[in-house]
């Protein structure tokens, strides 16, 4: 929440960032007000609770998963401020809440017998791949805006 709340409201405008990011220009838009909102919510808040409940009555897996996308997201945003030398919404977040977080949870799913060493390494590649699916469905917006224009 404190995440979205530093892309979002505070001081915002991650929308604009990331579609500067992807299109090299402020006026191309690749991430809309109503695509983030599908990621915040159904992505985020529908899945979050699901993953867990998940993770207690069926499979360690789901909650490996979520862990691996909170850090994963958080370096990602180290990443883009490594490459800009710039600030992007999310990043303070990320470095004090979702990297070591992500870490800690790792560690700790890996020490604590909560999963066995294919369910934690499976999670780990679902959680990277799923990831990906964000950027690649944000790449197909922006072949998709390039072609109507």
């Amino acid at each position: 929440m404190f995440h979205q709340y530093e892309e979002y409201i505070y001081p915002g405008g991650f929308i604009e960032k990331i579609n500067e990011i992807l299109t090299g220009s402020s006026e191309m838009t690749v991430l809309t007000n109503k695509n983030a909102f599908f990621i915040n919510i159904i992505l985020i808040w529908i899945q979050t609770p699901l993953f867990i409940i998940l993770g207690i009555h069926i499979s360690p897996i789901f909650p490996i998963i979520l862990t691996t996308l909170v850090f994963v997201n958080g370096f990602v945003h180290l990443g883009v401020f490594i490459k800009l030398k710039k600030y992007n919404p999310g990043l303070i977040m990320s470095i004090i809440f979702n990297i070591p977080m992500g870490l800690y949870l790792l560690f700790r799913i890996s020490n604590e017998s909560f999963a066995n060493l294919i369910e934690l390494v499976s999670g780990i590649i679902l959680g990277i791949f799923l990831h990906g699916l964000l950027f690649i469905f944000l790449r197909l917006k922006k072949n998709e805006n390039f072609r109507e224009k």
